[in-house]
């Protein structure tokens, strides 16, 4: 029988590879790698607290107010929303509106602050707004002046609202929105 040189060497290597580890002292061991040190990573960053929204409050609840320019802050609460029945000498709500009334309080809390009726308007669910308006007929109605820390004031304000949907009054300071509170259409039902 003839072996080709091939398979020859392969017989050979493995003849003395086989010898070769009887030669050897070949112990098992149990191979431990060291623990790997703990990563280190950058210290846990605790999120920046999200600020409370002033949108789309529940009535009676409170916002705080803050003029960067002069310190002065205040709060403005909701008191209460209902629907308002305009008086003999008030002006009719528009087609397809009836009005809402808001009372509403200030209180200065350092500096002072102006007040203004006309700082309110009403959004009705799809976003139209709808500037405040004074009636004759309203009572303890909010009209324009300015408040002392310590000071407070409480009056009401008028706007139109689509008839039959509710919505958010909103305050606005200056000329832009600084808070909201809901409404629903029973509520706006006079």
């Amino acid at each position: 029988m003839r072996i080709s040189k091939k398979t020859a060497t392969i017989i050979t290597a493995t003849v003395f590879g086989i010898a070769g580890l009887g030669a050897c002292d070949i112990q098992a061991t149990h191979v431990t790698t060291p623990p790997k040190p703990p990563s280190m990573s950058a210290p846990a960053q605790i999120p920046a607290p999200v600020p409370k929204s002033t949108y789309n409050l529940a009535i009676g609840s409170t916002i705080k107010v803050k003029d960067d320019s002069t310190g002065s802050s205040w709060t403005v609460t909701v008191n209460s929303i209902h629907g308002y029945a305009p008086g003999p000498y008030d002006e009719a709500a528009p087609a397809g509106m009836t009005y809402v009334e808001a009372d509403v309080t200030y209180v200065v809390l350092t500096g002072s602050a102006d007040y203004n009726a006309l700082d309110w308007t009403v959004k009705n669910p799809a976003g139209q707004s709808n500037e405040s308006t004074l009636m004759t007929g309203q009572t303890n109605k909010l009209v324009a002046s300015t408040l002392q820390a310590g000071q407070r004031v409480e009056g009401t304000v008028v706007a139109p609202v689509t008839t039959g949907t509710g919505g958010t009054f909103v305050y606005s300071w200056p000329m832009s929105e600084q808070g909201s509170w809901k409404f629903t259409a029973a509520e706006a039902t006079p």
